[in-house]
């Protein structure tokens, strides 16, 4: 196949090498999980393409062919990133994203929580803290739980927790 690069699969306990021109790299049955990684290095270096590249291109990818890969990334998502936010190397990165990410997530709920739609604009002024305390904040409570899941999940309002 054009453009296909040959992938070469050694079994360093049998010193025995598995070649061959397809795009698959076909690891040996009983392989330690060492060479099993090594393996898939070099494939990914002979094909050009980082981890990061890697899981980028299958989780864009359209092919049916790669769902299986899809699903094994996705339904393991929150182990990787908790890998990565545990790792020395990536931790101020990972930790960095997870609040950018949570802030804007947030920051798009408090603006859908303050549109006028959503009847939560009373007028300061002639509020009485009885009226705050009772009818507005029981409705807060609940359009937050509706219209903000995120933002009511820190249990802001809920004055029976400890925080």
């Amino acid at each position: 196949m054009q453009g296909m690069r040959k992938c070469v699969v050694r079994d360093v306990r049998q010193d025995v090498e598995y070649e061959h021109s397809t795009h698959l790299c076909i690891i040996p049955p009983a392989m330690s999980l060492d060479a099993q990684l090594k393996n898939v290095f070099w494939c990914l270096q002979q094909n050009g393409l980082s981890a990061a590249q890697f899981i980028s291109a299958v989780l864009k990818s359209k092919d049916t062919d790669h769902a299986d890969m899809q699903e094994s990334l996705t339904m393991n998502a929150a182990e990787i990133c908790t890998r990565l936010y545990n790792h020395e190397n990536s931790r101020v990165l990972v930790f960095g994203w997870a609040m950018a990410t949570i802030r804007e997530e947030l920051c798009k709920e408090v603006a859908e929580l303050s549109l006028e739609k959503h009847g939560l604009h009373f007028k300061a002024a002639s509020a009485t803290a009885e009226q705050l305390e009772t009818t507005f904040m029981s409705r807060l409570a609940a359009k937050m739980q509706n219209v903000s899941p995120n933002l009511w999940k820190l249990e802001l309002l809920d004055s029976r927790k400890d925080h």
